[in-house]
């Protein structure tokens, strides 16, 4: 399957767009392999990279435009799913990288339990990124649910704002629902986060409390 044109691609990397072509294939009916390539778009916006709209709200962003690509394979059964991925933004002619990062994302179901999980690597910059992993427990009309999970913040090398240490923090969240009709819902949920110490010079991580914790 070939497709030509303006394309949004969503996934654990996050939500990217780009102007080029994709092209999926079923090696057997429980795989599927995609990859893709064209011209970047920039995060949250339809527009170029290097396009001078955006580079009027940002006089430091690069006056070049980008190139995405990236691949993708999931396999996948009755009851599971595995996902990985690679991408790799660079600037035009080869000047630079924006982004190249790496992520794997699965799920199974156990009956009444299901696992979730999902986990990123920064090629760029040699460091695990954000992870998550979750488990949901259902029987009859009550479902628990506990999370743990570890959240950076994505920085393109192309910005200035890496420099400022965004802050990144860990945590965990349990959440009990009881569900006594098709109209009602009762729920209660915990979470509790660990931010990390901030970094030499960081503004982000200023007036950050060490923990915070949030019940619902």
């Amino acid at each position: 399957k070939l497709r030509l044109g303006r394309q949004q691609k969503a996934s654990t990397l996050g939500w990217y767009g780009f102007d080029g072509l994709s092209a999926a294939w079923r090696p057997v009916s429980q795989v599927r392999v995609e990859g893709y390539a064209g011209r970047g778009l920039a995060r949250g916006y339809l527009a170029p990279y290097g396009s001078r709209a955006l580079s009027a709200l940002d006089e430091l962003r690069p006056g070049v435009g980008t190139y995405l690509l990236g691949a993708t394979m999931t396999a996948s059964t009755a009851t599971s799913a595995l996902t990985a991925i690679y991408q790799r933004e660079i600037l035009r002619g080869g000047s630079g990288i924006v982004s190249e990062r790496a992520a794997v994302d699965g799920n199974l179901y156990l009956g009444a339990l299901a696992l979730a999980g999902t986990s990123e690597f920064n090629l760029a910059t040699n460091a695990w990124g954000k992870a998550r992993g979750a488990a949901t427990l259902q029987v009859g009309r009550v479902t628990v649910r506990g999370e743990i999970f570890r959240y950076v913040p994505t920085i393109d090398l192309t910005t200035i704002w890496g420099l400022f240490g965004p802050e990144s923090h860990w945590g965990y969240s349990g959440t009990l629902q009881f569900t006594p009709s098709d109209v009602i819902a009762l729920h209660g949920s915990y979470s509790e986060r660990k931010y990390q110490a901030a970094a030499a010079g960081a503004l982000f991580g200023i007036g950050l409390p060490d923990r915070e914790r949030e019940i619902a």
